[in-house]
C-alpha cells in the first residue's frame, strides 16, 4: 500500500520510532515515501508489480547511501517490515552491497495464504459472524484457489489487489533468496501478530535458523507494529497510539553494531 516514510497506521508511526531509536544510538537511518504515496496520481496500479512498488526504490536508496561521504558503505543494513521484510532477501541479493538485513514481521508463506489467515482470524473475533462475513470469506477463498490454479484473470482484484500483482509476487521465493544469502540476517516477530504469525517464524527457523549468521527473536507481548499489548490482538488496536518497543530497538541496534565490518 501507499505508506509514507513513517509507515503511518492510525496514530502509530513505527518507522519513525525505529529511525529515531536507532539514530539516538549512533546509527544513521534513511526513510522515504513509497512511490505509490509520493506519486499516487502517476502510477498505474493495474500494471504495477512489487518491482516497481518496492524493489526498485529500495535499490536506489542503497546506492544513494553508498554515494554519501558521511556513510560507511561497508555498513549498510536493510530493514523491511511486513511486505518489505518479505522482499528484503531478494533486494539484498540484487544489490550485493549490504552488510545484513533485518526481516521484521516478514511472511515466509505466499501472500495469498497470509491473507486467508488474516481474514479468518478477524472473522473469528466476532461472536456471531454475519452471513455477509461468511460469504466474503467464502468468495475470498474461491478467488485465491483460482489464483493458485492460475485461472483468475490478471485484471481481477482480491481485497483490492490486482491478480497480476499477486501472480508476480507468487513467483518470488523469499525463503530461497534468504537461504542463498551469505550475509547476517536478523528476523523479528511479535507473538501477538495476527497478520504475520508464528507459523512464518517456524518456516524461517526450519529454512535458515541453524545458521550461525542468522538470529531470530520473538516478542510475546508485541503486535504487527511491534507495539506492546495484551490478550488477543484486534484490528482496532492499530487505532490506539502505541510505540515500537524499546527492547526491539535495542536488539536491532546491538545486532547492527555486532555485525558491522571492522574498520
Amino acid at each position: 500500500g501507499p505508506h509514507d516514510r513513517d509507515e503511518t497506521i492510525g496514530p502509530n508511526r513505527p518507522f519513525k520510532d525505529i529511525a529515531w531509536g536507532l539514530a539516538s544510538r549512533g546509527i544513521a537511518v534513511l526513510r522515504y515515501e513509497k512511490r505509490t504515496k509520493a506519486y499516487a496520481r502517476k502510477v498505474t496500479p493495474t500494471s504495477m508489480t512489487v518491482k516497481e512498488e518496492v524493489i526498485d526504490d529500495a535499490l536506489e536508496a542503497i546506492d544513494f547511501l553508498r554515494s554519501r561521504s558521511e556513510v560507511d558503505s561497508r555498513k549498510i543494513f536493510l530493514l523491511g517490515h511486513s511486505l518489505g521484510a518479505m522482499l528484503a532477501p531478494e533486494i539484498a541479493t540484487l544489490s550485493g552491497k549490504l552488510a545484513g538485513i533485518i526481516v521484521a514481521a516478514g511472511p515466509a508463506r505466499h501472500l495469498e495464504d497470509v491473507i486467508v489467515d488474516q481474514i479468518e482470524y478477524i472473522t473469528s473475533l466476532k461472536e456471531s459472524p454475519a452471513d455477509a462475513d461468511e460469504k466474503m470469506l467464502s468468495d475470498l477463498k474461491e478467488n485465491l484457489a483460482r489464483l493458485k490454479a492460475h485461472t483468475l484473470p490478471d485484471s481481477a482484484r482480491i481485497i483490492g489487489i490486482p491478480a497480476r500483482y499477486l501472480y508476480d509476487l507468487g513467483r518470488r521465493d523469499q525463503v530461497q533468496f534468504a537461504r542463498d544469502l551469505r550475509i547476517p540476517i536478523l528476523i523479528l516477530q511479535g507473538e501477538r501478530d495476527y497478520q504475520v504469525t508464528m507459523e512464518d517464524i517456524s518456516l524461517w527457523n526450519r529454512a535458515i535458523g541453524n545458521r550461525a549468521d542468522v538470529k531470530i527473536i520473538t516478542y510475546p507481548d508485541l503486535n504487527h507494529l511491534f507495539a506492546t499489548g495484551s490478550g488477543k490482538a484486534k484490528p482496532e488496536e492499530y487505532l490506539r497510539l502505541g510505540y515500537v518497543a524499546n527492547q526491539l530497538i535495542e536488539d536491532v541496534s546491538s545486532w547492527i553494531k555486532e555485525n558491522s565490518p571492522a574498520k
